[in-house]
């Protein structure tokens, strides 16, 4: 209850949709304090231009990235050596460096389009005159190309401001991603007979569907479909991951069933591997802001949206394609992401990606 409110029983009121709870005392005077003095608080948050808004946001995110000793004020005003007046700044950044005063200056922008090469010009007098050692100019919708011509050869730094879902000011941002894909083209088996144990029965059968073919050791023990032994021994040795064709042992020696028979073996793999690149937009979803002069983008974190890589493989994603290389790109990778073909490393690996039964 506010100080001069007596007390008494509680109602609700409602000021242009704002609930406002309210003490009936017994004073009808009091009662009206009480009414309008909290109804008029609230008419004054939610009047409260939108552009004003933006530059507490722009404060309050700038206020948790200043440094330790640093000076941060929004509404600041400095006398202007060149002009003799006082220039009102939205935001002032004051701290020392190598001993000396450094001042940073920041203007705010929420307009409905793109920054001109009028605004642009105005603050670029202003930092001149407050003799700004750096100016950032923010704003909610880029700037022309003439804009950000003059801030980079007056040192201005342009961002725009990337606001979350929920804000007054959201963004839908998607940023150039690379994904470096290792595909096996395709593999065969090589079976080759063990010491003291010659083949002596028509081994061909045992290839009609290897990569499925159980495996055991010498005293019986399952060790996984012959695809399985296969996807171990890709994933530890990542020289395979290269590409180019590559053979590797992924058995010395174990026992395949063929019937009544027991066919001890050495298992050889022959693979081919290829290297594919995919450049494509990701949506992400973030709060910060992005450099329209090298089109990064500086933010806390990121949260990035699920990619579907078998329809980039297939050309079913709108704005990805596949690139002949990786180097002199275009447009600048953001994100880099290397991929590997998948194998199984176990019967339930395999089920989940063959839907094949064990045995």
């Amino acid at each position: 209850m506010r100080p001069g409110c007596l007390p008494g029983r509680s109602h609700g009121l409602h000021v242009n949709g704002c609930a406002i709870l309210i003490e009936v005392v017994y004073s009808r005077t009091k009662l009206f304090y009480c009414i309008y003095d909290n109804a008029v608080r609230s008419l004054s948050i939610m009047a409260e231009p939108k552009w004003k808004r933006f530059e507490k946001v722009i404060h309050q995110m700038h206020a948790e990235l200043i440094p330790a000793g640093a000076k941060i004020k929004y509404d600041d005003s400095i006398m202007g050596f060149e002009s003799g007046v006082e220039r009102q700044i939205e935001i002032t950044i004051r701290f020392r460096l190598a001993n000396y005063d450094m001042l940073l200056v920041i203007d705010c922008k929420d307009y409905a389009g793109p920054v001109d090469v009028i605004d642009m010009g105005a603050f670029k007098s202003l930092a001149n005159d407050v003799r700004a050692n750096k100016a950032v100019m923010i704003s909610t919708n880029g700037y022309t190309p003439a804009a950000i011509n003059m801030a980079r050869s007056a040192g201005i730094e342009t961002r725009t401001y990337l606001g979350s879902e929920d804000s007054d000011w959201p963004s839908a941002v998607s940023v150039p991603v690379l994904i470096s894909h290792v595909k096996i083209d395709n593999w065969t088996v090589l079976f080759i007979s063990v010491p003291d144990y010659p083949f002596t029965g028509p081994v061909e059968e045992i290839k009609t569907n290897f990569p499925f073919t159980e495996t055991f050791d010498i005293e019986g023990k399952p060790l996984g479909p012959i695809l399985v032994l296969l996807g171990k021994k890709w994933h530890e040795d990542e020289s395979l991951q290269t590409p180019g064709k590559h053979t590797v042992t992924i058995a010395d020696h174990v026992i395949i069933k063929e019937g009544s028979n027991n066919v001890h073996t050495q298992i050889d793999a022959h693979i081919n591997v290829s290297l594919h690149h995919f450049l494509g937009p990701m949506g992400v979803k973030t709060e910060g802001f992005r450099d329209d002069q090298n089109n990064s983008i500086i933010t806390k974190k990121i949260e990035t949206e699920n990619l579907d890589f078998v329809r980039i493989a297939r050309g079913e994603m709108p704005g990805w394609n596949e690139i002949p290389n990786k180097e002199n790109l275009a447009v600048k990778a953001m994100i880099r992401m290397v991929t590997v073909h998948a194998l199984p490393e176990s019967v339930e690996d395999m089920r989940e990606l063959y839907g094949q039964s064990n045995g």
